[in-house]
C-alpha cells in the first residue's frame, strides 16, 4: 500500500495505537474527518513522513503518535488536543512539551 498521499483513518474511531508504526511509505498524510483519536506510536517510526493534517474531529493525540518522524516539517491542525509552537507539541495549556518534532527545529 503506498500512502504517499492518503486520507486515513475511519469516521468515529481512532487511528490506534502502532496502526501505521515504521512504516516507510508514510509521506504526505490527512486524516478523515471524524477521527476521534491518534493513539501512541500510531506514526513511530514513520521517518519518510513529511505532512499530516488532522481535523479538528480528533480530541486526543498521545504524546509518542509522532516519534521519530525526523522528517515532518508541516502539522495542520486546529483542534483541542494540543497546540503547535516552532518544533514545540505543547499541552493545550501550553505548560507541558509532549513532543519535540525535530524538522521544525
Amino acid at each position: 500500500m503506498t500512502t504517499k498521499k492518503s486520507k486515513l483513518g475511519r469516521a468515529g474511531a481512532p487511528i490506534k495505537e502502532k496502526a501505521y508504526q515504521n512504516r516507510g511509505d508514510v509521506v504526505n498524510v490527512e486524516i478523515k474527518d471524524g477521527v476521534t483519536a491518534i493513539g501512541a506510536y500510531a506514526f513511530c517510526g514513520c521517518v519518510n513522513l513529511e505532512s499530516v493534517i488532522i481535523p479538528k474531529s480528533v480530541k486526543e493525540i498521545a504524546p509518542d503518535a509522532f516519534t521519530g518522524c525526523i522528517r515532518l516539517t508541516s502539522v495542520a491542525y486546529d483542534g483541542p488536543a494540543c497546540r503547535f509552537e516552532g518544533a514545540a507539541m505543547l499541552s493545550t495549556d501550553g505548560k507541558r512539551l509532549l513532543r519535540w518534532l525535530p524538522a521544525f527545529a
